[in-house]
């Protein structure tokens, strides 16, 4: 039933691009033959997928024919991206077109995507793997500074300090604590040794390796390639970029989704870096009271009387992007909308942020200290449309941004 459905879906599909295309350009395969329709270099081609239903057909036939255009448009498909949950089919090419990772150019896809796999897969074997085998051929005792024990100790601290976090990371939604069936790093030659060694203490002490090791590894090897220091909240921002890209519905963006993991976070830690300074923040949060006051000076002046001060919130909002606030859809939807943002991704949080307390304004008003800080720290648990919140977002920062 699901397949005929799809195969019904697939052809409206085809039936609306070959309006917009020239006879030779149209080559359709069999409906009987798999191939990818992001990766295609020739053409974006249907057969069926799984996040694609009937209400979606024509905002996603749009979308492919804008990712079909050489070069891609960024600005239309970051206009296009409002459609959130209708694209969530082609929400991981999407994601890493527009944070910058997948070139314009769809030529260099393929290629880009071996490559920094690879890269990536050399990095396991050079700050994981090979740590492993120095170590076994070392005395832990040993005063050599070129012993491998010395930097396992460090290492060893930075793997717990940071799988301290991620066996916390959304565990009440399952996924992180599902096992991981694809081990990156058993996919290169060079890194497969026996069982017993190919997975080293540091790596992970358990025998089945879940998705939250996945994410410690991330962060690990982020930290170790760009020598800085693990910061909490990193591991909630990875966790999202993970979590979209291993549930995609093609099957090579999956193969890819450690890796490509790995470096979109490198793309957003460059982006986002003054979210994790203090003093920064500080003038973020005097910056969006001073917005709340001239927005709605009812609701700043209630929170000021009850003594709420901004950053016992807001302070988590902008270090995660609202990366932990939310269930796992709604948050795909609120970064569908950060990454729409090109030029400010800052800029869209905060007036989130902004929309999300005027949204919530009535129920804030009629609550005290306790039951107001209750609500605002346990969002999740509160009834709110963010599809209405983001559309309100928007035309907050039309109406007050300079």
């Amino acid at each position: 039933m699901l397949q005929e459905k799809g195969s019904k879906i697939g052809k409206k599909i085809k039936e609306l691009i070959q309006n917009f295309q020239k006879p030779e350009e149209i080559q359709f395969v069999h409906e009987d033959k798999k191939f990818d329709p992001y990766m295609d270099l020739c053409e974006f081609e249907y057969v069926s997928m799984q996040s694609v239903n009937e209400q979606s057909i024509q905002c996603y036939t749009d979308c492919i024919m804008l990712l079909k255009q050489e070069p891609i448009d960024l600005r239309k498909l970051s206009n296009i991206l409002f459609k959130g949950d209708e694209l969530k089919a082609l929400r991981g090419v999407n994601w890493r077109l527009l944070i910058g990772y997948l070139m314009p150019s769809r030529r260099q896809w393929v290629n880009l995507l071996a490559k920094k796999k690879d890269f990536y897969v050399q990095y396991i074997n050079e700050y994981i793997i090979s740590k492993q085998q120095k170590q076994q051929n070392d005395h832990p005792l040993s005063r050599d500074k070129n012993s491998g024990w010395n930097s396992y100790f460090e290492d060893a601290q930075l793997w717990n300090k940071i799988e301290l976090d991620t066996k916390r990371t959304r565990k009440q939604e399952g996924f992180f604590h599902q096992v991981n069936e694809r081990k990156i790093y058993e996919d290169d030659n060079q890194a497969r040794q026996d069982k017993k060694d190919s997975t080293p203490a540091i790596l992970s002490k358990r025998a089945v390796e879940y998705n939250f090791d996945v994410l410690t590894r991330i962060l690990f090897i982020f930290c170790k390639s760009n020598t800085k220091p693990y910061v909490q909240g990193m591991n909630e921002i990875v966790a999202i970029i993970y979590y979209c890209f291993q549930n995609d519905d093609c099957e090579l963006l999956r193969q890819n989704s450690e890796a490509d993991t790995y470096y979109c976070f490198n793309i957003l830690m460059s982006q986002m870096r003054q979210n994790f300074d203090n003093s920064h923040l500080q003038d973020r949060i005097r910056s969006f009271g001073d917005l709340l006051q001239k927005s709605d000076a009812r609701l700043y002046e209630y929170l000021m009387k009850q003594k709420i001060d901004l950053k016992f919130f807001m302070m988590q909002w902008l270090i995660t992007s609202f990366s932990k606030e939310f269930n796992l859809s709604d948050t795909l939807l609120i970064w569908d909308a950060i990454f729409r943002d090109i030029d400010d991704r800052n800029d869209f949080v905060q007036y989130f942020a902004l929309a999300l307390l005027r949204h919530m304004r009535d129920e804030l008003i009629e609550s005290e200290f306790g039951e107001i800080m209750m609500k605002l720290q346990n969002l999740d648990q509160q009834k709110l449309d963010v599809n209405r919140i983001i559309e309100l977002a928007y035309r907050l920062r039309k109406e007050y941004k300079k």
